[in-house]
């Protein structure tokens, strides 16, 4: 019955959609060309060759070679690639792992917990411009990082990793090939998506007008690229910040659908990264608050105490 009235739902909002795209076909198209412009200079340029090179890695068997370094896990080289390639690649490497025999399904589900990161070209390229401080957007990539090495530590199945000599059998032709396409099709995942989500945004915003912090929440809700570039009109730094990080940590609908596309493929569970996301947003606003204010109480404390 609930599976029924989802559908009804889902029905009656597309043809709610397709409704306003016949009315409003111009203003439509408008805003998919502005938010592809962004989408392409924004995202496009710090994802896909970053993944191709991080597929090509994988290809090259990275992983038995960094097995013979003493000590390792296959759970903390999950963390590097997935802190490396952003989200949703985070999803797309635990599955790589998978495919490839380094880890079975049940340490890949508990992955699922930390392979969440933003992508450190997106921080410096999209972030930062926007926070506009460097302190505060160094303080916000940090949470992030600290809260999901604090779900690494108490999720992530630490089996020592048996070394494997590398066979160095792959084609680079056919491997770069397998590489773009697999890059290409997280673009494009993400790209399709997030546009559909983009333009259920700006279909809201026509029909129930907001104040700006409700505003940014809608879009970042919906889209994760434009409720940051959005948070510019939120004047205090410290909120604009923590909006930022509310929808890095926990992600925005069109990347978790993007990442539900991409577990169900291999038989993953969505709950897991879920589950992961909400407590990420609980740590790092945590993380972030206390490096915020504990400096600034300690400067203010050191202040009277020298006057």
């Amino acid at each position: 019955m609930k599976r029924k009235t989802f559908n009804i739902i889902i029905f009656i909002h597309l043809i709610i959609l397709l409704i306003y795209y016949f009315f409003h076909t111009s203003f439509i198209i408008e805003n998919i060309i502005n938010y592809s412009i962004s989408f392409f200079k924004s995202f496009f340029p710090v994802s896909f060759l970053l993944n191709i090179i991080i597929f090509l890695l994988l290809d090259y068997e990275l992983i038995p070679i960094l097995s013979f370094i003493p000590n390792i896990s296959v759970s903390f080289l999950l963390f590097i690639f997935s802190f490396i390639s952003g989200f949703p690649s985070g999803s797309k490497m635990v599955c790589e792992f998978l495919n490839k025999g380094y880890c079975n399904i049940d340490e890949a589900n508990s992955y699922l917990y930390f392979s969440h990161f933003p992508n450190p070209f997106f921080i410096i390229g999209v972030v930062y411009p926007i926070i506009n401080n460097y302190l505060y957007t160094f303080y916000l990539y940090l949470s992030l990082i600290l809260s999901n090495f604090i779900l690494y530590f108490f999720f992530s199945k630490k089996r020592r990793y048996s070394k494997i000599k590398p066979s160095f059998h792959t084609n680079f032709s056919l491997s770069l090939n397998n590489s773009i396409q697999k890059s290409f099709s997280i673009i494009l995942l993400v790209y399709g998506i997030s546009i559909y989500f983009y333009i259920i945004s700006i279909l809201y915003h026509s029909f129930f007008p907001s104040n700006s912090y409700l505003y940014v929440l809608i879009n970042g809700l919906f889209d994760l690229t434009n409720g940051v570039l959005s948070c510019v009109i939120i004047k205090e730094s410290v909120i604009r910040a923590l909006l930022i990080l509310l929808f890095l940590s926990f992600g925005t609908i069109s990347i978790h659908i993007q990442t539900s596309t991409i577990l169900k493929k291999e038989g993953l569970s969505y709950s897991y990264y879920l589950k992961g996301r909400i407590m990420s947003i609980l740590l790092s606003f945590l993380l972030f608050l206390l490096l915020v204010f504990i400096p600034s109480s300690i400067k203010i404390h050191f202040n009277f105490f020298v006057n």
